[in-house]
């Protein structure tokens, strides 16, 4: 497998993890009960493998190179808090803290990549990056909130900051997507 088939299965894996968990967290609070943990564990699981991907593309910068290592372990947190919580291995507490911790984790490789675009001059992807590591932000707020007892809050949190993590892995997902085929396209003129 190539970098340009790594970049490709990691964009789609971010932007449709992303779109599926916040599917999760919108159903959440709008009280619609039922599969949303299983949209969660899926959407976050899409998300940490994106991550793990971008972690094995060596011309990344470091501090990017290291930020999606740090987002898809984050990213696999979460995912294993709500399997655990639903397999009752862990309590709803529990699971809640181990989400919080993943969030966190995310939003800070996500800062790590924002300001790697930001150094490189890529402002398309800055924005896709800055609005991931506010989403996940959110998100850890929305569930410290929420582990606090104030649970309409935090889920609107929640539910904004996933919004936005869909918005910026999907406005990413356009552009590196985008870029690979413009790339290819000259390539297969050349040729």
């Amino acid at each position: 497998m190539n970098e340009e088939q790594i970049i490709e299965i990691a964009s789609y894996s971010n932007a449709v993890g992303t779109i599926i968990a916040a599917i999760g967290e919108v159903r959440s609070l709008m009280g619609i009960d039922g599969q949303n943990v299983l949209l969660s564990i899926i959407g976050d699981a899409l998300q940490a493998l994106s991550g793990f991907l971008g972690g094995i593309i060596t011309s990344d910068e470091e501090l990017c190179f290291a930020g999606n290592w740090i987002t898809g372990v984050g990213a696999g947190a979460a995912s294993a808090a709500s399997y655990l919580a639903m397999l009752d291995q862990l309590t709803e507490e529990e699971a809640l803290r181990l989400n919080i911790l993943g969030d966190t984790l995310q939003a800070t490789g996500d800062t790590m990549c924002t300001i790697t675009s930001w150094e490189a001059g890529d402002e398309r992807i800055t924005f896709g990056n800055a609005a991931q590591a506010l989403g996940a932000k959110l998100r850890g707020i929305g569930g410290t909130l929420i582990l606090k007892g104030d649970e309409r809050t935090g889920q609107r949190l929640s539910t904004l900051g996933a919004i936005l993590q869909a918005i910026g892995a999907n406005s990413n997902a356009f552009y590196e997507l985008s870029d690979l085929s413009t790339e290819r396209a000259r390539t297969s003129i050349y040729s």
